[in-house]
């Protein structure tokens, strides 16, 4: 995927969780604005490494496909500024999702929950 298509991903997944989120769907919600940060990291990522689109094939392709927020940001060129004051307490939230969250039942997810993740992974993703 080239660097646009990820980041149009990225904002496509999060007007989705907030679709969910109005319908009550917090479980799918939270599930999907974690979706739309990981896409927006690696979009970074082919930023910072001048790459046309993300490494899915070759040498980079395994290490690469992860769902690791934390390992992710470190390719970023920006983990100072994710990870830093400014906006340590979004990171905190977003790196507690995970993508075992599609199998979560639907009641498993509160609305503050899923609020805090949407909140979080929208202001990290402008950032991104």
């Amino acid at each position: 995927m080239t660097v646009s298509e990820l980041q149009s991903l990225a904002q496509d997944r999060i007007m989705e969780a907030d679709i969910l989120f109005v319908n009550g769907r917090f479980a799918a919600s939270m599930y999907l604005a974690g979706y739309a940060m990981e896409c927006a990291l690696k979009a970074r990522i082919c930023t910072a490494l001048a790459w046309s689109d993300f490494r899915t094939t070759g040498y980079y392709a395994k290490p690469m496909k992860t769902h690791d927020f934390v390992f992710l940001l470190g390719f970023t060129g920006i983990e100072s500024i994710i990870s830093g004051p400014t906006h340590l307490t979004d990171w905190s939230v977003v790196t507690q999702w995970n993508p075992d969250l599609r199998y979560e039942p639907a009641s498993s997810v509160t609305a503050q929950r899923a609020q805090d993740m949407l909140d979080s992974a929208k202001r990290l993703i402008a950032v991104l």
